[in-house]
């Protein structure tokens, strides 16, 4: 089942649930599935199935919701990032031969809502762009099964579950951060953006949101040790990618994180998870 589907089945099953908080901002699984339908078929008006979009929006419940909604309506899509510059932005739009670029400009379109497409697992529904092995940027598509058929094994590795809030730093742009938010969202659970650079309230959200797994690539992990004054129970899930994790980092993090599985993972834009490792 696609992430949206899942969306809606928790809008009925469970309405009034949290799923998305982003400092004061909080949706839940209802407002998340009614403002999806709406942009998907208002997007599916001036957009055909297959075409492609370039997304890029400061504020990640925006952006995800552009982003499923355009899923929805069989488009797909490239995030980029809002510091981007402009002229690097409209390469990748054109290389992704995109039909559209949504970002702070872009106006909904003031006409009927329009229907839906049937779309399937094995449409495209992401572009990714890598470095590969040459560093030259690539726009690597993917398609829903090659995403979605992987978070069952996810959940069981990662300690992740329908009851879990996830706390993510950084840009949804980053192909990691995505996964980790459609995969909690496939769950049932929550995913709490750090609403700020500022490390200091990434402690404060953590605590005040009950977060209980946390997603981070270790130069953010070593950042928010520094900001810890005690240690934090609530927490049963530490995710680490990117980079190679240092002993002296995971140390710390199971001094401050007593009761967190530690689970370093390896992965790449043109294959998804590689290989993985647990800290005792």
């Amino acid at each position: 089942m696609m992430v949206h589907e899942k969306i809606e089945v928790f809008a009925n099953t469970k309405p009034s649930e949290v799923c998305l908080v982003h400092g004061k901002i909080k949706v839940t699984y209802r407002q998340l599935a009614d403002r999806i339908n709406y942009l998907s078929h208002k997007l599916s008006s001036i957009l055909n199935k297959n075409e492609k979009v370039v997304i890029k929006l400061k504020a990640p419940i925006l952006q995800l919701c552009y982003f499923i909604a355009s899923n929805k309506a069989g488009v797909a899509s490239v995030l980029v990032d809002s510091s981007v510059p402009k002229n690097l932005s409209q390469k990748i739009l054109e290389e992704a031969q995109a039909s559209l670029l949504i970002d702070e400009s872009f106006i909904l379109p003031d006409n009927a809502l329009n229907s839906l497409p049937d779309i399937d697992m094995d449409d495209i529904f992401l572009g990714v762009l890598s470095s590969g092995s040459t560093g030259t940027p690539k726009l690597i598509w993917r398609n829903y099964r090659s995403w979605v058929e992987a978070f069952p094994v996810q959940s069981e590795i990662f300690n992740l579950g329908c009851n879990d809030s996830l706390f993510l730093a950084g840009s949804l742009s980053y192909s990691a951060n995505l996964n980790s938010c459609l995969h909690i969202l496939h769950e049932g659970g929550k995913v709490v953006f750090a609403s700020s650079k500022w490390v200091g309230r990434w402690v404060k959200e953590i605590i005040s949101s009950n977060v209980t797994s946390i997603f981070m690539v270790p130069a953010n992990y070593r950042i928010l040790l520094k900001a810890l004054k005690s240690p934090v129970s609530s927490v049963n899930s530490l995710i680490s990618a990117g980079a190679k994790i240092d002993l002296k980092t995971i140390i710390s993090l199971k001094r401050y994180f007593p009761c967190a599985q530690i689970c370093e993972y390896y992965g790449a834009s043109e294959l998804g998870h590689v290989s993985y490792a647990y800290f005792e």
